[in-house]
């Protein structure tokens, strides 16, 4: 399976069309196409992620609009690591007992959303 190994590099056309075949578990494949992969993708796609475990799908491009979609089945420990989200302050404040206080205060996103708002 081409998803398995982690030096193969696919066009995007390719992750369009055969976007059933491939697995979505595997880390090292979503890190090394996460630029290819867009939010409508993910949306159009929710069926191919498992949100719930799998960290690397967090690394993929990340909207307050997706997560509402997930509802319950974000993994808020794997969240407070995401780098692609765009953060604010209320989001944070409103979630602050689902995240990982560590994940989330190591996030380089979530320090410059911070010192945007607190500026």
């Amino acid at each position: 399976m081409l998803s398995h190994n982690e030096f193969v590099r696919l066009p995007v056309e390719w992750i369009e069309k055969y976007k059933e075949r491939l697995d979505w578990t595997r880390y090292r494949f979503v890190k090394n196409h996460q630029d290819l992969i867009t939010v409508d993708f993910i949306k159009d796609n929710l069926d191919l992620f498992n949100f719930q475990r799998f960290g690397a799908a967090y690394h993929l491009p990340f909207t307050m609009e997706l997560i509402d979609l997930l509802g319950d089945q974000i993994n808020w420990n794997n969240l407070s690591s995401c780098d692609t989200l765009k953060w604010n302050w209320s989001f944070i404040e409103l979630h602050l007992d689902k995240f990982n206080p560590y994940q989330l205060a190591k996030n380089k996103a979530v320090f410059e959303a911070m010192l945007e708002h607190f500026d």
